[in-house]
């Protein structure tokens, strides 16, 4: 089975690394409200645990945005804050809608989540 898992997800159509990349923001999504929080509109947790992974998914009132850093330019991100900004930036508003956060409920965009 992990062969064939490799195979899906070297695939050059893509299909399944987004299936599995559903599937696992699905799980965590569930993970969070089976705990009473709610992520939705919460872009950047939700990359955040896709960059660090399941294990480090702990569902709690304060969740941080963090992962790997990236340097665009002369700027800093991590993973979750980059996504946050490429999000909200409706760039792709056009093929995917969504509703703007307003700008006092942004986050504050902090380091990596330590383990």
């Amino acid at each position: 089975m992990a062969d064939q898992r490799y195979l899906r997800l070297v695939d050059r159509s893509h299909y399944w690394s987004y299936f599995y990349t559903g599937l696992f923001i699905r799980q965590i999504i569930a993970q969070w409200q089976a705990a009473g929080y709610n992520l939705a509109g919460r872009p950047e947790i939700l990359a955040t645990l896709f960059n660090l992974g399941f294990v480090h998914s702990k569902p709690g009132p304060d969740p941080h945005v963090g992962g790997a850093d990236l340097t665009i330019g002369d700027r800093s991100y991590t993973f979750g804050s980059l996504a946050f900004e490429f999000y909200y930036s409706g760039d792709l508003s056009d093929s995917y809608p969504f509703a703007p956060k307003a700008q006092e409920a942004a986050p504050t965009l902090v380091a990596n989540l330590q383990p």
